[in-house]
């Protein structure tokens, strides 16, 4: 059982998180007024308040997220076989025999932590350009970022599918 994955991906977790921290000390500190809470797709800011608002569902929001992700490997144990959904009857079958239980769930608390770590990412980007932006925001700094996220996260879980993380071992 190789645990080396498990370690990098439970280190860019954590790393996300400190990044989302320092992004919401940086918000706190440095925004001198309202922030943008919300922006059309134009780019056009329509809602303001406060960054107290925009740190607490933000930050909030994704350090929520990561404690979910991280306590993966100690929730997961209690999910019922049935529950559980592999890419074929035959992975089912053997990654659901009790044998066979622990190596699941370290595998799927990995991969939970890697789309974790993404998530909490663009979170703090967006808390950081909600923070920068006064009446409206370059498109690109929302689009290219929530793309890039959209396709990284698919691609992934397409890879867990079709790839052979989750094939039976004989």
């Amino acid at each position: 059982m190789d645990t080396s994955q498990g370690r990098w991906s439970r280190r860019a977790l954590w790393l996300s998180v400190v990044v989302l921290a320092a992004t919401a000390l940086w918000a706190v500190s440095t925004a001198d007024g309202p922030v943008a809470l919300r922006v059309d797709g134009s780019g056009a800011v329509t809602r303001v308040g406060s960054v107290w608002t925009l740190v607490g569902v933000l930050g909030g929001g994704g350090g929520a997220l990561a404690a979910t992700f991280l306590s993966a490997h100690r929730f997961l144990p209690r999910v019922p076989a049935r529950l559980i959904n592999l890419p074929s009857a035959e992975a089912h079958a053997f990654w659901t025999a009790p044998e066979n239980r622990t190596e699941l769930h370290r595998l799927l608390a990995e991969d939970l932590e890697w789309i974790g770590t993404a998530t909490v990412v663009l979170l703090s980007w967006l808390m950081a350009v909600c923070v920068t932006t006064e009446k409206s925001v370059a498109l690109w700094a929302l689009v290219v970022p929530v793309v890039a996220y959209t396709i990284a996260v698919l691609g992934y879980s397409v890879q867990l599918m079709r790839g052979g993380r989750y094939r039976p071992r004989s």
